[in-house]
């Protein structure tokens, strides 16, 4: 049950990363707050899109994880026909992230983005498959 309770709560935390709080202007904002240190600020402006795009990674790498064990009960023992179906569950999730996005104001839909969310996907249900064998 703790899985299903964790999984909704990730979920919104998706959805709620898709509104117009967390925008490429947004997160530009919270970057340029350490201007008054030059070396971080460089470094942060420098890999800004960098750190965009793994967050996709994080995002969709942990739904499926969460979702790969609340389907599962709890167990993270490969089982390929929960592990492709939950995968095609995140990428559904992850399409519907970047629809939600190009409705949002300030916010657009983008294929790169969408990408990455697929690639963190994959990842996890790679990492499943080879470590919970």
């Amino acid at each position: 049950m703790i899985y299903w309770i964790a999984l909704a709560f990730w979920i919104l935390f998706i959805a709620y990363c898709g509104t117009r709080r967390f925008g490429r202007a947004q997160s530009q904002q919270l970057i340029d707050t350490v201007k008054q240190k030059p070396r971080l600020w460089k470094f942060l402006d420098a890999y800004h899109g960098q750190f965009r795009a793994a967050f996709h990674y994080l995002e969709f790498g942990g739904l499926f994880l969460l979702l790969y064990l609340a389907l599962s009960q709890g167990h993270l023992h490969w089982a390929p026909a929960r592990g492709y179906a939950t995968w095609a569950i995140s990428c559904v999730i992850a399409v519907l992230d970047e629809w939600h996005q190009s409705r949002t104001a300030g916010r657009c839909f983008r294929g790169i983005d969408l990408l990455h969310s697929f690639l963190g996907a994959t990842l996890a249900m790679l990492g499943v498959a080879t470590l919970g064998g």
